[in-house]
């Protein structure tokens, strides 16, 4: 199916999931600053209910562009047909792989500074889990990009 514009409905709907997962994944940014501030605040002693919420919420944002990728959202699920090709498939284990290796990198390195420094173990705990989320959405973008650059 082609619409007017000459894309077809797995083209619309690839490109949409890509410009949610570039957005959400830069719109991490901001949730990051507001975590990081909280989490030392809290460690400090001088956090309220506020400073407990944004580590929270920072905590559940980084599962959801992994989420998204995956295809274990609600519009995914709606537009499934379109979007579980093979290549499709191939994009998500590379940019799940890739955020792995961020996530595992990341973790491995807070638990080195925990040794030395459990503050500042604890303050990058959100820049860990958001950076390897944020990596994920913007491989899988990328990837969709390059695709499309390839197509024209």
């Amino acid at each position: 199916m082609v619409d007017h514009k000459g894309m077809t409905r797995r083209d619309r709907a690839q490109r949409s999931r890509a410009r949610q997962l570039t957005g959400l994944s830069f719109g991490m940014v901001g949730m990051l600053m507001l975590s990081t501030q909280g989490v030392w605040r809290l460690m400090h002693g001088t956090g309220d209910r506020h400073d407990l919420m944004f580590p929270a919420i920072a905590a559940l944002l980084a599962w959801m562009v992994p989420m998204l990728v995956m295809g274990w959202d609600g519009e995914s699920r709606r537009e499934r047909k379109w979007l579980e090709d093979e290549l499709t498939r191939e994009w998500r284990g590379r940019a799940m792989a890739l955020g792995f290796l961020v996530l595992l990198g990341g973790m491995s390195g807070l638990y080195l500074v925990g040794l030395w420094r459990p503050d500042l173990a604890m303050v990058g705990f959100p820049a860990v889990l958001m950076g390897s989320g944020m990596v994920v959405g913007l491989r899988f973008a990328w990837l969709d990009h390059q695709a499309e650059s390839d197509d024209a």
